[in-house]
């Protein structure tokens, strides 16, 4: 349920500038976009560690709803703010950073 624009220009956007991406989601299951797109995550979301990490990305799509309350997915967000990494969150994503509590204070903008 990932919006297919918001994962596939991002991930390529990051790779093209040098950066190495790993996608992690609830399981290693191949997962699907809204607008027909797959791609097979690298590994679940709970055996993330930040460590060597510069970055956090949350994607949108309806999927995005399944990790609002998702507790790996709330633990890297908060440790991410922790760690001072940058943290992006895209269309109803950024719903994960203010239920992680990191954006209270802040100006956000969501799709909701």
């Amino acid at each position: 349920g990932f919006r297919d624009e918001e994962f596939f220009e991002t991930k390529k956007i990051l790779e093209e500038n040098g950066f190495k991406v790993v996608v992690a989601v609830k399981s290693t299951n191949l997962a699907f976009g809204m607008l027909g797109g797959a791609y097979k995550p690298d590994l679940p979301l709970k055996r993330v560690r930040l460590k060597g990490y510069k970055a956090v990305v949350f994607v949108g799509g309806v999927g995005a709803k399944d990790y609002f309350n998702y507790a790996p997915a709330l633990r890297i967000a908060k440790r991410a703010y922790q760690k001072k990494l940058v943290i992006g969150a895209i269309c109803i994503a950024p719903v994960i950073l203010a239920k992680a509590g990191i954006l209270q204070g802040k100006k956000a903008t969501v799709w909701y």
